[in-house]
């Protein structure tokens, strides 16, 4: 990793902290998905203001969302407002049930809905009731003024992290503040983390109450199965307010991951020993590195346990890099052979299936493996993404080449035996283009 940070708390103040590379505990990155847990603070602290209840219909707070009319402001909380995983602002696609299924535009919602319930635009709510109440010097939304002081972030591409451009989370996005474009740092996550452990107090300042802090942890709905629950420490578990609750021999266990393209985060708290851990690294690598950066926040969490732990071991990153590399190659090897095989010994349906039909597999076979946008693909994954699209272009050019040379467009003329004189022969001579 280019670098990372974590913070081990408890109520009273920090454990332990950790930082190496180019960054430190106060390093700002972008949260990802963990932002989800810091939406939930400021979702109850607008149920406790009265200015909503979790019973709501989004459609009393944003009555022109194309949304159910009995989805509830809880149902997006838990993601089972029916929303695919894939569902954007400006494209909501709906499943046939409504069971958990993880999506950005539940949270993106919910900060919609907090800014139509009090008025106030949700990155200034965050500010004012979040932030400064708890001294959060690092933590803020992207976009508001800030940006500079978030830490150069770094992309997986074909083994080696290459610095990533900032990406745009605009209310258009597939993620927002609300789900995912929250920044904070190591330290700022650390107090994030002690007010749960404190009941919903910091420091002498109260801005949940215990009751509150309690909802966002057990009010939960089952997500078994969902890849968002899935992870070294089980596939099974429940979704709460912004969190996920795990158990771990017998250990209740609260976890979140945020993934961006350009940054990698992890929160946990664990209330029977009253600890939190927030872990910060700059760079993310979908495929490879960051599941390996989930096992070592897992780690963490069995060792603070009392539990034996060793350290990940980079020959498994390694090995599945390679195994990668290798899809790599054999799909770009797939694409090329259109050039070079004589497809058109199969025919018309030897070209189609495999000049595009199988282009259109691939593309839309990893946009449908991922549930992820076709501009967030190549945001999280741009060597699967290029390598894929290098292919899947070879193979619609070469299938546009070998169709226009066995299928002339009508009007050209084919040489006759023994060359001509280069004029159009006669209807019905011999030579004639048919």
């Amino acid at each position: 990793m280019p670098g990372g940070a974590v913070e081990i708390v408890d109520r009273f103040g920090v454990i332990d902290s950790f930082s190496f590379g180019d960054l430190t505990v106060d390093s700002t990155v972008v949260l990802g998905s963990t932002s989800k847990s810091i939406t939930a603070i400021a979702l109850m602290q607008c149920v406790e203001a009265n200015a909503l209840s979790l019973n709501d219909p989004v459609k009393k707070w944003l009555p022109n969302a194309s949304i159910p009319d009995d989805v509830t402001v809880e149902d997006l909380a838990h993601h089972r407002s029916g929303l695919t995983t894939d569902s954007t602002p400006r494209r909501l696609c709906f499943a046939r049930d409504r069971k958990c299924r993880y999506s950005n535009e539940n949270y993106n919602l919910l900060g919609l809905i907090i800014e139509a319930a009090t008025g106030i635009p949700y990155g200034q709510w965050l500010t004012e009731q979040v932030f400064d109440p708890l001294n959060l010097r690092h933590s803020f939304i992207v976009g508001r003024g800030r940006d500079a002081e978030i830490a150069q972030g770094h992309i997986g591409m074909f083994e080696h992290f290459v610095p990533g451009e900032p990406t745009v989370y605009g209310s258009k996005s597939w993620i927002q503040a609300g789900s995912g474009a929250t920044c904070s740092s190591a330290a700022d996550a650390g107090r994030i983390l002690r007010m749960p452990l404190g009941e919903g107090e910091l420091d002498g300042v109260r801005i949940l109450s215990p009751n509150s802090v309690q909802t966002i942890l057990t009010n939960t709905a089952p997500s078994d199965g969902s890849p968002a629950v899935a992870g070294p420490l089980g596939s099974e578990g429940d979704y709460g307010l912004g969190w996920i609750h795990k158990k771990w021999n017998n250990e209740d266990i609260f976890v979140h991951v945020g993934k961006v393209p350009t940054h990698t985060t992890v929160f946990v708290l664990i209330p029977e020993p009253g600890i939190g851990i927030g872990l910060m690294v700059n760079a993310g690598d979908f495929l490879v590195a960051t599941p390996r950066i989930e096992e070592l926040a897992y780690g963490v969490i069995r060792q603070l346990l009392g539990e034996p732990v060793s350290p990940p071991e980079s020959d498994a990153r390694a090995f599945r890099q390679a195994m990668l590399d290798l899809g790599y190659l054999g799909t770009i090897v797939l694409g090329l052979a259109g050039w070079l095989v004589r497809t058109e010994k199969a025919g018309k349906a030897g070209l189609v299936a495999y000049h595009v039909l199988l282009p259109f597999a691939l593309v839309f076979g990893i946009r449908h493996v991922s549930s992820t946008p076709f501009p967030w693909l190549w945001r999280f994954a741009p060597d699967a993404s290029a390598a894929v699209g290098f292919s899947s272009v070879n193979m619609v050019a070469s299938g546009v080449w070998k169709a226009l040379s066995l299928y002339p467009p009508m009007g050209r003329v084919a040489a006759a035996p023994g060359g001509g004189d280069g004029k159009a022969d006669e209807p019905g001579a011999p030579g004639c283009a048919d």
